[in-house]
């Protein structure tokens, strides 16, 4: 008996087939191994090919892979959303993603009977998650913005789980903030792209809404001080404990001495700087982004903005910033 209460925890993590969502379920687990925990973390054969060098000086965490399912429309080598990216046909492949990922359901299940974990940590893709893993409990990690996150459940109960595009337009009842609204532009893009059906009959929202409910407990990549009000909102909407864990990020190397950025942001006063940043697997048209780079010089305010190098905005562009600052990065491999 002492042996068996001395055995250590073993816990299978699964997240979406995203970097955006695979890069903190990395962080998550490197922290608990650190604290004696066996971590099972779970992906397909090309994401986990592209995170094994981050796990070199991570003792405790085995990579598992479930092989990628085969959906009709889905090319070969299109494991993730950045692999969707690359090729420009993001509307048409992310369903077909979604498809891939609840082929992942009775594979998923067999090996939880393989490995007999005590947790399992899932993602917002996985409505099923619970129930295969019961009896074993299940945790949701939530890697999103809870204010955003919280936003979008209070407004899927205020409307009975059908809202409109105007009901997206209103702060839903308690939430704690009236400055978070959507204007009819947001809705819209919001309504197509979070509370359209896909082939499983579930939205991104009911997903979501999903494994909040029928998982313990939410943890999330936050922490009190930037979004306290929104926890403890999240909570009382969804009778679960809300568990912020901190913002967890890889450890970056110092910066360089003559890093010109952060030379400029010293010499910036406070809180005078907009910072843009799309992420590497945001795709917009030029439209989109000259419209933004005019509203930026117009509004005549200092900026930090993140584009990938080469991009064709910046011909004439930089002659018209005048004192404020464009940072360009090439984008993510």
């Amino acid at each position: 008996m002492a042996e068996e209460n001395q055995r250590e925890l073993r816990v299978v993590m699964f997240p979406w087939l995203a970097h955006g969502h695979i890069a903190p379920f990395v962080q998550l687990a490197k922290s608990l191994a650190t604290h004696g925990l066996k971590i099972f973390f779970v992906s397909t054969p090309l994401n986990i090919r592209r995170i094994r060098p981050q796990m070199l000086d991570a003792p405790g965490i085995d990579l598992v892979e479930l092989a990628m399912p085969s959906v009709e429309g889905l090319p070969a080598g299109v494991e993730s959303t950045a692999d969707v990216g690359k090729r420009g046909e993001a509307p048409v492949l992310i369903p077909l993603l979604i498809a891939a990922m609840d082929l992942l359901e009775k594979p998923f299940e067999a090996l939880l009977k393989q490995l007999l974990p005590d947790f399992v940590i899932h993602d917002l893709a996985q409505p099923w998650a619970p129930r295969v893993a019961n009896p074993i409990p299940t945790i949701l990690f939530l890697v999103l913005g809870v204010a955003s996150f919280s936003f979008e459940q209070g407004q899927l109960d205020s409307a009975l789980g059908n809202p409109t595009v105007q009901d997206l337009t209103v702060s839903p009842p308690g939430f704690p903030s009236s400055i978070i609204h959507q204007r009819l532009f947001e809705a819209r893009r919001a309504h197509f792209q979070l509370y359209q059906k896909n082939f499983n009959g579930l939205s991104v929202v009911d997903s979501a809404s999903i494994c909040v409910r029928e998982s313990r407990a939410v943890v999330c990549n936050t922490c009190l001080e930037l979004e306290g009000v929104y926890v403890e909102y999240l909570q009382s909407l969804r009778k679960r404990p809300v568990i912020p864990v901190g913002l967890l990020m890889p450890k970056l190397p110092p910066p360089p001495i003559d890093d010109i950025c952060l030379q400029w942001l010293d010499r910036q006063p406070a809180a005078s700087v907009v910072v843009l940043s799309f992420g590497s697997e945001c795709v917009l048209t030029q439209q989109e982004l000259a419209a933004i780079a005019m509203g930026l010089v117009e509004s005549s305010v200092s900026f930090l903005w993140v584009l990938p190098a080469g991009n064709q905005l910046l011909q004439g562009f930089q002659d018209q910033i005048g004192v404020s600052f464009l940072l360009i990065v090439d984008g993510i491999q």
